[in-house]
């Protein structure tokens, strides 16, 4: 008799409930906000107790965590491959700002996270990190621009960078406000395409 098999079942089984705690927990916050999350909330949406929910996952900070975690993961996918990309640094940087687009249209919630981090020490130093390297790796696009004559070298790349990424996240914010000037479909297409060309026209001298 295999007496790792059960061993292996317990295994599975807590890794279900923490998957199932994590997604709860998420759906919640998509719903209400962070700050209406609760650990009662999650349990009776799971159907568990709350010391279930501190056994598999741990306490409310562990699970905003995880909730960053995982909207970390989603971002990475979306910008490794425009990151990765060949080519000019106009065409670059065009690809890194349709990604970060992309996946603040296509995933929502995960933007919407990392935009505004929920204010726990270490999902925010979770998040800080990951845009510190975005925006390392951004400056680093633009620094070639500059090599290659195609940007004006009197512009600091890493202030660049900053600022791209607070102007994207700026427009990206119109499709979660809360009042008249909210934005969705169409109307937040057609004003991302526009800054998108205002981008492209202001920074480069010359695009390739």
């Amino acid at each position: 008799m295999n007496s790792q098999a059960p061993l292996r079942r317990n295994n599975t089984k807590s890794s279900s409930t923490r998957n199932s705690i994590i997604a709860a927990a998420e759906a919640l916050v998509i719903e209400h906000g962070i700050s209406a999350l609760t650990l009662d909330d999650i349990a009776s949406q799971c159907g568990i107790t709350v010391q279930t929910i501190y056994n598999r996952v741990g306490g409310r900070s562990a699970i905003l965590i995880a909730i960053a975690e995982k909207a970390l993961e989603e971002n990475r996918y979306y910008m490794k491959e425009a990151y990765d990309r060949d080519g000019t640094p106009p065409q670059r940087l065009l690809a890194v700002i349709e990604g970060y687009f992309r996946f603040a249209t296509e995933k929502p919630y995960a933007f919407r996270l990392m935009a505004n981090p929920p204010e726990d020490p270490k999902a925010l130093n979770k998040i800080t990190q990951l845009v510190q390297k975005h925006n390392r790796q951004l400056e680093e696009v633009i620094e070639d621009g500059i090599q290659a004559g195609m940007i004006d070298a009197g512009i600091d790349a890493a202030s660049a960078a900053t600022a791209l990424w607070a102007a994207a996240n700026g427009l990206l914010a119109l499709n979660w406000r809360a009042d008249r000037d909210a934005m969705t479909g169409n109307d937040l297409q057609g004003v991302l395409n526009t800054g998108i060309q205002l981008v492209m026209s202001g920074l480069f001298l010359q695009h390739g």
